[in-house]
């Protein structure tokens, strides 16, 4: 389904997506770099539009996808062979095209068989992986690199979110507990590829020493983005927040929709989407769609609590 009008009316584009985009549509990842250019990821399948949805390719990368990314530029996909145990990173070009691809290299058993976050940093092309296993820290290898090597980061749990700012480096938001709206959440960056990590904000203690309280969200995370304007974003299961100065300092912002239950929105997931400065998108996967066109005031204009 498409949209030209900002979420208010929908048409269907196209017949469907590939069959191959189905068998785990419910953990799909959608992201475009233009009005006509995007990215679709399911089912470890990825696909590529350039007029707006109305057809898909398939890319062929030789493996499963695990993860994908998009910069507006370009995108990245994290790839698994299940097989061979091998794990390589693929970049594709605006056009769709293979542009990079890491050398394969054997997967560590942490994200043999599942991956996570994925990000490229654009300065030193170093790739970044934060497995879903707890406590496992950060994958890295460079396009060119034959291994994996491992990076430890300061959170005493499991990367939630691992982001590459537009002024570069790397932020990510540390989780603490599988209930995250009982135990503190942290965001650290590091301007080094990930060698050293420092707090900007915190929820709770972060290990020995208690820190700040700087209006990090004290719920469920849901997921964290920033928009072209440098201004980040993160959704919790009762709320969004902004930060206008790097994830230094958070707070709430309005959320608006007749019947609008956002936990109960979100229990499934949640992503970002923006399209310029100040205008994004929120799709949460319990079938809602949140909408903004000045960055602070959030409005349901798809179905909600279907």
């Amino acid at each position: 389904m498409v949209t030209h009008d900002g979420g208010q009316t929908w048409r269907a584009a196209g017949a469907e997506l590939p069959r191959s985009l189905v068998p785990r549509f419910s953990d799909a990842a959608i992201d475009f770099g233009s009005v006509e250019r995007g990215w679709a990821e399911a089912g470890g399948v990825v696909a590529y539009t350039s007029d707006g949805g109305d057809r898909w390719e398939v890319k062929n990368l030789d493996g499963t996808v695990d993860a994908l990314v998009a910069d507006g530029a370009s995108a990245a996909a994290l790839v698994v062979q299940p097989r061979t145990r091998s794990t390589r990173v693929w970049r594709l070009s605006p056009a769709g095209d293979l542009t990079s691809r890491t050398a394969p290299a054997t997967a560590p058993p942490d994200m043999a068989y599942a991956g996570g976050d994925l990000a490229v940093e654009p300065q030193s092309q170093q790739v970044f992986v934060a497995p879903e296993a707890w406590d496992a820290g950060i994958l890295t290898i460079g396009w060119t690199a034959g291994s994996w090597s491992r990076l430890n980061t300061p959170c005493h749990g499991s990367v939630q979110s691992l982001l590459v700012p537009p002024e570069g480096g790397l932020t990510l938001v540390c989780g603490y507990g599988a209930s995250m709206n009982k135990n503190p959440k942290a965001v650290m960056v590091s301007s080094d590829g990930g060698r050293s990590w420092r707090v900007l904000s915190s929820w709770g203690p972060t290990g020995p020493d208690s820190s700040d309280r700087s209006g990090l969200p004290t719920t469920d995370f849901l997921d964290a983005a920033f928009a072209p304007s440098g201004t980040y974003y993160m959704a919790t299961t009762l709320g969004l927040a902004s930060s206008t100065d790097g994830g230094r300092n958070w707070v709430p912002l309005d959320v608006a929709g007749k019947g609008l239950d956002l936990p109960a929105n979100s229990a499934s997931g949640a992503q970002f989407s923006f399209a310029g400065p100040a205008h994004g998108w929120l799709l949460l996967e319990g079938e809602a769609l949140l909408r903004t066109v000045d960055g602070h005031r959030w409005t349901a204009v798809g179905p909600v609590a279907i």
